[in-house]
């Protein structure tokens, strides 16, 4: 039985290492153009400077225009 239960934790672990194929994908929706582009752009750059700032690498950032 105990053989049994960490051979499942076993094959539990070893599944759960490959699960994360690709780079990770963050929609944003944001104003780009219209009277509140100003601001939306500036919302953009900043998310995507906090984004590479954070040297996570392996994120990848859609945005689009509301």
């Amino acid at each position: 039985m105990k053989v049994m239960t960490m051979a499942a934790a076993a094959a539990l672990a070893l599944g759960l290492t490959g699960a994360q194929a690709g780079p990770v994908k963050v929609g944003m929706i944001t104003t780009l153009s219209g009277g509140g582009a100003g601001l939306g752009i500036d919302v953009r750059d900043g998310f995507l400077l906090a984004v590479k700032q954070s040297g996570n690498t392996d994120m990848e950032v859609i945005v689009e225009d509301d």
